[in-house]
């Protein structure tokens, strides 16, 4: 389970078919925020198929959590009164097979 307040971050991930020159998929997946003592945890997964003839490059982006909303600028903690915050200690990019 996330649970980091209005801070979780959310990402947004671009898959491009560098064989094809087109994007194959953009998704979106949230993640707890960067915390002091630096630990690793998962994100919700983003389904796709991929073929192992292709070549392929993953863009991970910023994308919009709960702190860049206007209402929340009186939140007393992290993504409120000091602005939007959306870090997050990304150390990998895990892809399953699922088959």
């Amino acid at each position: 389970m996330i649970n980091t307040g209005i801070t979780a971050a959310v990402k947004k991930i671009t898959v491009y078919n560098q064989t094809l020159g087109k994007i194959e998929k953009v998704g979106i997946f949230m993640m707890p925020h960067h915390e002091q003592d630096s630990y690793f945890r998962d994100s919700n997964f983003i389904e796709l198929e991929l073929d192992s003839s292709y070549i392929y490059q993953f863009e991970i982006s910023d994308f919009y959590n709960m702190s860049y909303f206007e209402h929340f600028q009186s939140y007393h903690y992290r993504g409120g009164r000091s602005g939007a915050y959306n870090y997050v200690n990304l150390s990998a990019l895990k892809v399953l097979r699922i088959k």
